[in-house]
């Protein structure tokens, strides 16, 4: 057998297992991952690409074959030329039916933000004011909920820190809550009170460095759109700088928190801040 025809030979082996290899790329992404939406599994999609491309001395001869093993494939001459090409719409198909299956994400910018501050003021503040009387001095509380699942629940107390990665049972939960201040019946009512304000998560301190109290809005992929209410705004702004942040008044900022994650930003921003000049 000649050399080229060897050469061939492995050509073709490579091909069915690149192809095949994309395929469980494909099921192991999604099915590995707990995604909530369609932008979430966009936005994972994009680690992914990032990932390879750290890694492009692997990634991309892997993507040359498999782009060369599309072209060649469609004039399916052959019974091989056939089967790549059915892997390859298998694989397309298969990530159009995985992203279709998933709800559409509810949409965010500072306009949306802005609109749920103003009809529920007063259901916000009245949280941040609750949970501050629950929690002991310089303690601070971070609870967030995602598509009904707990994705954060951390507590500090005197630089001792509790996350919810260890809490393995309810009265875990409980016993650490209780090092801040908040029983079991506080912590429900502070549920209600964030499901009555239109909020997933918040990050409250009592008398701590921090001025923020930060509340999460909402999620639109993996970016987190959130307020941060200062609360002594005649001090200097100590707002965490990890944030992007679009200035609403003196005491609120709405905010994304920096990093790849999506990086959907405020769409809106330029609009929205030639129409809503800050407030003071």
């Amino acid at each position: 057998m000649s050399a080229k025809k060897n050469l061939s030979e492995v050509y073709r082996y490579l091909e069915i297992l690149v192809a095949l290899l994309v395929t469980i790329t494909i099921l192991y992404v999604r099915m590995d991952s707990k995604l909530y939406d369609r932008a979430s599994y966009i936005d994972l999609w994009s680690w992914v690409i990032l990932g390879m491309a750290f890694v492009f001395f692997i990634s991309l001869p892997i993507l040359l074959i498999y782009l060369v093993s599309f072209f060649r494939a469609i004039p399916f001459h052959t019974i091989w030329q056939k089967s790549i090409l059915a892997i390859h719409l298998l694989n397309i198909a298969l990530w159009l039916v995985l992203y279709l299956i998933l709800p559409k994400p509810l949409p965010c910018n500072a306009t949306i933000i802005e609109q749920h501050y103003l009809s529920h003021q007063q259901e916000i503040h009245d949280l941040i004011a609750y949970t501050k009387g629950c929690l002991n001095d310089f303690t601070q509380i971070h609870y967030e909920t995602r598509g009904g699942d707990v994705t954060e629940l951390f507590i500090d107390r005197f630089s001792s820190t509790w996350s919810y990665d260890y809490m393995r049972t309810p009265s875990d939960v409980d016993s650490i809550l209780f090092k801040v201040g908040i029983t079991s019946t506080e912590f429900d009512t502070i549920k209600t009170k964030m499901e009555k304000a239109g909020l997933i998560g918040i990050n409250i301190n009592r008398n701590g460095f921090d001025t923020y109290s930060y509340l999460t809005y909402r999620w639109y992929g993996e970016t987190k759109y959130l307020y941060g209410i200062n609360h002594h705004p005649e001090q200097k702004d100590d707002v965490d700088l990890s944030f992007d942040c679009i200035t609403y008044n003196d005491s609120i900022k709405f905010m994304i928190p920096h990093g790849f994650g999506g990086g959907h930003g405020f769409e809106d921003s330029e609009k929205f801040l030639k129409n809503h000049p800050a407030k003071n």
